[in-house]
Formats: structure tokens, sequence, C-alpha cells
């Protein structure tokens, strides 16, 4: 009868070949070795299930006989949990490796400090300890906001700092204040807009930013409070504000003129030229034929001889210019190129002169022969003037 695989010890399939196989059959049962699932191939070959307690008791039988044997499968529990430790040995590694970074990741194992000059590393640190934090400690210790009040009380150099944990290293940023400075950048103050633009980068040093990227603003709108106010855990302090601020201001202008200016003719570029002599105001081979029915006129006259000073003798040169009513397309061109150069001096009246363009566009149109230009040019610039604090609410 065929035994579960999940015997006890096991069980091995095994491959007999040979030519004493009804020997080796009768050898294992006279030896008390069960046999299980016997198949012949042929001849030479027997295929049969035995328990692995018994391989090396069929090996001790196979010295006299001399046949091949040879294992093919294993079956069983020991031989499942074999195989159960191989495979899961990579995936409980990995998940050993996870382990040791989620613990090793709950310190701070770094700790960095930038913009520092004057004041000594030591003194930063040992303020840190104070708090609870320093190299090894746990990062659920580390409150940013608690440690740059703390900084900032403990140091007067400090003029503005920025706390952050980044993973295991704590970033610290700090600006300290100039030598010499004078009193009036050291007054708290706020930083307001001094034009009306669209913000495109801010970088505060000092204070808290009170508008981002994309944001319009006023003129005289606060971009960087110099009041900086916290509810948990509360304080309030006044600071000067610095910061490094770029806005988009756009500027239009306009021009309108009459293309006419008065006339109500253009040239179209044909001209036509006569030239005939002329002997004391009598004209010798002018009678040819002007090929234009409105035109302007240009005579030039040049004297080449007088006999006796009585009788004097000119060539003569007319250049006809056809007119017409309606302008050349190259006169229009011209003339639109004019109009919207006297729109862009418009509006670069009102730029502040360190604005750099970046863009212009035009529009021109016309309504009862009158031509209007607007133009709108876009500028970037540092923005933000200082405006003292007067009140803290």
């Amino acid at each position: 009868m065929r035994r579960n695989f999940l015997t006890k010890h096991g069980l091995l399939e095994i491959c007999v070949e040979g030519l004493n196989i009804e020997k080796f059959i009768s050898l294992c049962i006279s030896n008390g070795i069960e046999l299980m699932n016997m198949k012949r191939t042929n001849y030479s070959t027997l295929f049969a299930l035995i328990h692995a307690t018994d391989f090396s008791l069929v090996a001790k039988i196979n010295k006299r006989l001399k046949c091949r044997i040879r294992i093919t499968k294993r079956k069983g529990a020991i031989f499942t949990a074999a195989r159960c430790v191989k495979r899961f040995s990579i995936p409980l590694g990995l998940v050993l490796f996870v382990a040791m970074i989620l613990f090793f990741s709950s310190f701070i194992l770094k700790i960095n400090i930038r913009g520092i000059e004057r004041i000594e590393v030591g003194s930063i640190l040992d303020t840190l300890k104070s708090e609870g934090v320093y190299i090894a400690s746990l990062r659920k210790n580390v409150d940013p906001t608690k440690l740059e009040l703390r900084l900032l009380k403990e140091h007067e150099d400090i003029k503005w700092i920025h706390i952050s944990l980044d993973g295991c290293v704590l970033d610290i940023s700090l600006t300290e204040s100039t030598l010499g400075e004078d009193i009036k950048s050291q007054t708290p103050h706020h930083i307001v807009a001094d034009f009306d633009c669209e913000i495109i980068s801010i970088n505060v040093l000092s204070g808290k930013g009170m508008v981002g990227v994309g944001d319009t603003v006023k003129k005289g709108d606060i971009l960087v409070s110099g009041h900086i106010k916290n509810e948990d855990p509360p304080y309030e302090y006044t600071v000067p504000a610095e910061a490094e601020i770029k806005g988009y201001l756009t500027y239009s202008g306009e021009y309108t003129a009459d293309f006419a200016q008065g006339s109500t003719k253009f040239k179209t570029g044909n001209t036509f030229v006569r030239k005939y002599v002329k002997i004391h105001n009598i004209a010798l081979g002018s009678n040819k034929e002007i090929p234009f029915e409105s035109y302007e006129l240009t005579v030039r006259e040049q004297h080449v001889y007088s006999y006796g000073q009585l009788i004097p003798i000119y060539v003569v040169r007319e250049e006809y210019s056809e007119l017409t009513d309606s302008p050349s397309p190259e006169q229009l061109s011209s003339f639109e190129e004019e109009l919207i150069t006297m729109a862009y001096r418009d509006a670069l009246k009102s730029m502040p002169v360190d604005a750099q363009i970046i863009s212009r566009s035009a529009l021109i149109t016309c309504q009862n022969g009158v031509y209007t230009a607007q133009a709108e040019v876009k500028a970037t610039k540092n923005i933000g003037i200082n405006m003292d604090i007067l009140s803290i609410e």
C-alpha cells in the first residue's frame, strides 16, 4: 500500500538498474525493507519507493549485487521543510535588512550646520543637547520649531535660522548678523511689494514668507513678515525680514497716428523721366506724353551754353512720380514699424531701469484711417522694500 508523502522520515523514489533485479527485490523483502509502488520499465530497470531511513541498508545490500541505484525524487515533511528553508532564506534576509534600516532610522546619525562663521559649533551642539538632541538620540525627540526658538534666544548673533530633519540627518541653516550692521537694518521690519507684479521666485532668509511662486501682488502688499508667531508651542518675536524676491512685471504703451498725415496721395514707386533742351524759354523735344494721371513733378535744369549772354541754353530733366489714393504695402509696413516703435517707447517710460525685458508684443488696429498701436512689454525685476513694523497684533 502506498504511503502518504508526509511520512515522518520521508520517502525516496529510487531507480535500480542492473541484471539482478529479482534478487534485489528478494533481498530487500528478507531484510525487512518495504518496497512501495514498484514499477519495472524494462528487464533491467526498476522504480520503487522506500523509507528514507532504509536507504543505507539498501546501499549495503547492493554491494553484493553491483546494481546502479540513484535517487530520482524525495518526498515527505522533512524534505519539504528543507526546501522551504532554502527558498525563504532570501525573503527572510530581506525582512531582517528592512527591520535593521527601520531601527537605525529612528536615531539621529548626523548633524549638519551651515552658514556658521563666528559662532562656535560646540555652543550650538551644547544647546541642542540641553534639548535632548544629539548624535544617536531618537528622532521623535526633535521639535524643529522649538529648537529654532531656543537657539535664537541663546545666541544673539543668529539673525535667521531654519532647522529640518531629513531622514537621520538634522540640517541646521543659519545666518549670522553682520559686524558693524547699522541700527536701521537690525530694526524689525516687513518686506512689501514696490510694484504690481507676479512672484516668480522667493527665497526667505529671515522672517515668514507670506506669498508663494505664482501669486499676484499689488504695490504695498506684505511679501515677507518680520512678525513671527506660533501657536504650538506658543511664542512670538520680531525680526528684520530679509529675502531674495523676483517678480514678473507687465507694462503697456499706446501710440496713435494718421497714416496720410494731411495728404490723400501716396507714391507708388513708378516714375517717368522726360528730357529736352530749352533755349531762351523755348522747349525743344518736350512733347512726350506723361503716362500718369496723378503725379508729383521734380524738375532739374542744367545750363550748358550762352551766346553772348543773350541766348542761354539749358538741358532740362523732368521726373514724374506716380501718385495714388492707396498706400503701397512697403509704405504701410514702414509706417506700422514706426508706430510700434513709438508704442514701445511709451511702455518703457514707466519701466524701472534695472528691469530685464523678457518679451514684447504689439497689436495694430485701424479705424476711419487712424492707426493705433498697443504694445506690451514683460520684464523681471528684484522687488521688495523694507517697511517698519509699527504694531504687533
